[in-house]
């Protein structure tokens, strides 16, 4: 996020200042505050601290604009999508709790669901397999889908991306 954007004009001044000062530098050189685990981080930005949250996003802004790109297909729709979602977690961060898995998976749940709107699609699944890493487990918990219709959508899709292949021989 640049320093302006919605996302930067929602967050506290010391997080909007990390983000402009990490812009100005190379973001993959940036040694994270005292290694902490993200949710560590999750509970520090949970408590105000803008640049827990500012660790978050360069943890994850990159996943998260995979996994948005794959379902949206269109980049000022995965900037779109990658921004809302951030923003949400930010306004909604004191809802995050363990009941929610780690954090990569409520966040790239989060990041799915903007990017696909209201209905689960066979993109928006292989999305979080693949880009988001996460496991059938994941997935079925974040998009709240029995494991059993996670499984089913993934072979879809890759039956369908089969097809798509062997069209293009």
């Amino acid at each position: 996020p640049r320093a302006g954007s919605e996302l930067t004009d929602a967050i506290p001044s010391p997080a909007v200042e990390t983000y402009a000062s990490r812009e100005r530098t190379n973001a993959t050189t940036y040694t994270y505050t005292n290694g902490d685990g993200d949710e560590a981080l999750m509970a520090r930005a949970q408590s105000g601290d803008a640049d827990a949250f500012a660790d978050l996003y360069d943890r994850h802004g990159e996943r998260a604009m995979r996994v948005a790109g794959a379902i949206c297909q269109e980049a000022g729709g995965a900037e779109d999508a990658v921004r809302l979602s951030f923003l949400a977690i930010w306004r909604d961060r004191a809802r995050f709790g363990p009941e929610h898995g780690s954090f990569k998976a409520w966040s790239m749940g989060i990041v799915s669901i903007r990017a696909a709107g209201p209905k689960v699609t066979v993109e928006q699944v292989i999305a979080l397999a693949y880009f988001g890493e996460l496991s059938h487990t994941e997935i079925a918990s974040q998009l709240d889908l029995p494991a059993g219709s996670v499984k089913g959508r993934m072979r879809l899709g890759l039956e369908k991306m089969r097809k798509q292949m062997g069209a293009l021989r």
